[in-house]
């Protein structure tokens, strides 16, 4: 199936994780291929849990290469990451997305030749 929405952070400051599910649809037959991961997670920062700290906004790293799309045609997906540098402190902004992902080699694959 589809991947399920993000959870929320697992922690409410500091370094945490979201996680996504998704369920199997139909089970392989046939010597097909297997399935998929079935849950996915990623990093997530909400806000520092540090006490004594002065006002920042959130810094992260530049975003990493765009990774090899998934499939080669039929529509796959790409992604590219970063991580916090500073982390948001004393009211500072939280921290954007670690993670983007694009679709890639969306169209459609010749059929097999025989």
């Amino acid at each position: 199936s589809e991947w399920g929405e993000w959870s929320l952070c697992s922690n409410t400051c500091d370094l945490g994780t979201e996680r996504r599910t998704r369920s199997v649809v139909s089970e392989a037959k046939f010597e097909g291929a297997s399935c998929d991961p079935l849950e996915d997670t990623r990093e997530c920062l909400l806000t520092s849990c540090a006490t004594d700290c002065t006002f920042s906004e959130c810094v992260m790293t530049q975003w990493s290469a765009w990774s090899t799309c998934t499939k080669a045609c039929g529509g796959g997906s790409k992604n590219r990451t970063r991580t916090v540098s500073t982390p948001p402190c004393a009211g500072g902004l939280p921290c954007p997305p670690f993670e983007e992902t694009l679709a890639c080699n969306t169209d459609t694959c010749a059929p097999p030749r025989d």
